[in-house]
């Protein structure tokens, strides 16, 4: 039961983990490394997901207020 209970929360927040955009010059490795390290601190601090979520936010209403 532990395992399966395991196995599911690190599936589910593998596939809710949508990082930016990678760079055209960065590696898998790179790439796989930041998206694992963003999935464990999701894992043991979800409330920074919600932090950084917002503070991405009001970053795009600011960049869209100062486009427009």
């Amino acid at each position: 039961i532990l395992l399966n209970c395991g196995l599911t929360l690190i599936a589910s927040t593998w596939t809710a983990i949508h990082p930016n955009i990678p760079g055209m010059d960065e590696g898998k490795l790179a790439i796989t490394s930041r998206r694992l390290c963003i999935m464990a601190i999701a894992l043991i601090a979800p409330e920074l997901m919600i932090t950084w979520a917002t503070q991405q936010f009001f970053s795009a209403c600011a960049a869209a207020k100062a486009f427009n």
